[in-house]
């Protein structure tokens, strides 16, 4: 009887130690795996901004529209590596927006919305970086308020940039009319 106790405490004993490491594994296989996820999912947007000069030079200019706004990445990062690569990435979006509307347009665009949406990215990059860091000294309280703030930030960037390529559409649109008008007379 005493052995049969003592052998049922064992195996649960066991089963106990087995169900501990494999929960340290998951873990220590889980930041590795949310990583990986994020870079690719980073991709796919750095992807679809690569697909409007694809677009732009069969003509469809409301398509490249399309592509260059659905590469904004607008997701929450624990890589300090890829939270650069955004911000770049980010910068360089605006630019081609410019580049583009300028070249479309033949001179100076006013984008109303650009500086709104440049000084959104610019506060969502310093949440981030301040995300990151609430991340390294394990602060639970801190990464939810600022994971809030993000998508807070989100919400008011997807609104300005919708307004911006809006925008940059209807100006576009406005200089091309008066360009075939012009051409016409």
């Amino acid at each position: 009887m005493v052995t049969s106790l003592f052998s049922a405490l064992i195996v649960v004993a066991s089963l106990a130690l087995t169900m501990y490491i494999v929960s340290l594994l998951l873990s220590a296989a889980a930041e590795p795996l949310e990583q990986l996820w994020e870079y690719r999912r980073f991709e796919q947007h750095r992807r679809q901004a690569s697909q409007s000069d694809i677009w732009l030079q069969s003509g469809a200019f409301d398509l490249a529209l399309q592509s260059l706004r659905a590469g904004f990445y607008l997701h929450p990062v624990r890589q300090r590596r890829l939270s650069g690569e955004i911000v770049n990435h980010h910068a360089a979006l605006l630019a081609r927006l410019i580049a583009l509307t300028h070249e479309l347009c033949g001179g100076s665009v006013r984008l109303f919305s650009l500086a709104r949406a440049d000084r959104l990215l610019a506060d969502r990059a310093e949440l981030q970086r301040r995300f990151l860091r609430a991340c390294e000294l394990s602060s639970p309280a801190q990464q939810r308020q600022l994971l809030e703030q993000l998508e807070r930030n989100s919400h008011d960037l997807r609104a300005a940039l919708d307004q911006l390529f809006a925008e940059v559409q209807t100006i576009v649109r406005t200089r091309s009319a008066k360009a075939t008008v012009a051409r016409g007379h």
